[in-house]
């Protein structure tokens, strides 16, 4: 039985692998949610390494990453030291 959290008609953002896990970047247990632009495809290679090396570290190797954050309304809050999505938190 496929998970809602696959996607095989997706790549991976980091390395473009066909089939892909979808990350929730900010977790379930911090109030994440199952919105589009919170959930990374990434493939499970890089799904394993973003539970290693935290969202922040994970972000800053990869430049691709930063780039779907952005086009997807995440910013980076250099003071908080963690990216937020005003949008999914419901800030105006």
């Amino acid at each position: 039985m496929a998970s809602k959290y696959t996607d095989q008609n997706q790549v991976c953002t980091v390395c473009s692998k066909k089939g892909v896990d979808l990350h929730h970047f900010k977790t379930r247990n911090s109030g994440g949610s199952d919105d589009e632009a919170n959930l990374l495809p990434v493939c499970r290679l890089h799904h394993s390494e973003i539970h290693m090396l935290g969202s922040k570290t994970f972000s800053d190797k990869y430049q691709q990453v930063r780039l779907w954050l952005r086009l997807n309304g995440w910013q980076y809050d250099c003071v908080a030291k963690k990216w937020f999505n005003a949008r999914l938190s419901g800030i105006s």
